[in-house]
């Protein structure tokens, strides 16, 4: 709920944006297709022009609002533009912002810069866990990262579903 601000360094992008989808079919066709793709670009885009430039996906896309640990809702909007679930969610993604489409066979996630707009927009993120702090240091080719917080059922040795060993790079 507090304000906080995204940080986003490099050349901006711009022009044709295509990522490879998939579908792979099992014995459970609601869990087929699933693809995590997002908003590259600086500016937000409209779903409804996205949608259309897309015919290898179900029309929709979903992102999921985390309101605490392991709990939260779905939001989607449909390729006209209807949206539901979130509080807020509408037609327009805002920059960065990741989001799930369902892929109806094999091809590309495609955008251009037809899909910018200026509308506003909300953006959907992970919880942050309280008693959080992050520390992320990088340079010009390398980065690294780690997060530490407070949690009353853990111990001062390495526990299982709490932890993660670091693990060095090189």
């Amino acid at each position: 709920g507090a304000p906080f601000t995204l940080d986003f360094t490099g050349t901006p992008h711009n022009g044709p944006y295509s990522r490879t989808i998939t579908l792979t079919p099992s014995a459970t066709p609601s869990q087929d297709g699933w693809n995590f793709v997002g908003n590259a670009y600086p500016s937000n885009i409209d779903w409804v022009s996205a949608a259309a430039l897309n015919p290898d996906i179900t029309g929709a896309y979903y992102v999921f609002n985390t309101t605490g640990e392991y709990t939260g809702n779905w939001g989607t909007c449909n390729a006209g533009g209807v949206c539901s679930g979130l509080g807020g969610i509408s037609q327009h993604i805002a920059s960065g912002q990741g989001f799930f489409v369902k892929a109806t066979g094999n091809g590309n996630f495609v955008l251009d810069n037809t899909v910018r707009t200026a509308t506003a927009a909300n953006y959907y993120k992970a919880g942050v866990q309280a008693n959080e702090i992050r520390l992320s240091l990088h340079d010009q080719t390398n980065s690294d990262e780690i997060v530490a917080y407070t949690d009353a059922a853990a111990t001062w040795s390495e526990d299982m579903g709490h932890d993660a060993v670091k693990i060095p790079a090189g």
